[in-house]
């Protein structure tokens, strides 16, 4: 009897995990596990990759910007933006879009993100005032 409950358990954990790696494996899959798509590598970023880097570069970053609000954590900018070409702790920095010179610029105050300069746009705390 308890044999037989080892083995049920082995094949849904072997159901669940085959789901998982399915739901990763589309964009739909992706996005509605809370993902974002990188169509270049056709792979599913998650929203801690902050923790290993794995952010990846996106080709126009500045069309995420939409998505960011004043106080979002470093993590959740990193995961809308990807991984900055440079900067420092306080600062990071993208470029706008694959080719351009014109950048987008994150000022963070710890962990959490105090300003965002996205090319022709950007929101600041002052603004809120």
């Amino acid at each position: 009897m308890a044999s037989s409950r080892v083995l049920h358990l082995a094949a849904l954990l072997s159901i669940a995990g085959s789901a998982l790696v399915a739901s990763c494996s589309s964009r739909a899959g992706c996005e509605s596990g809370g993902g974002r798509w990188a169509s270049a590598t056709s792979s599913c970023v998650a929203r801690d990759c902050i923790n290993n880097g794995s952010c990846g570069r996106l080709a126009n970053p500045k069309t995420q910007c939409e998505k960011l609000k004043l106080g979002d954590s470093r993590g959740e900018v990193y995961f809308r933006l990807g991984m900055p070409a440079g900067g420092s702790a306080e600062v990071a920095r993208w470029n706008a879009e694959k080719g351009s010179s014109e950048q987008v610029v994150a000022t963070f105050v710890g962990d959490s993100l105090a300003e965002l300069s996205c090319a022709e746009k950007s929101i600041s705390a002052r603004d809120a005032k």
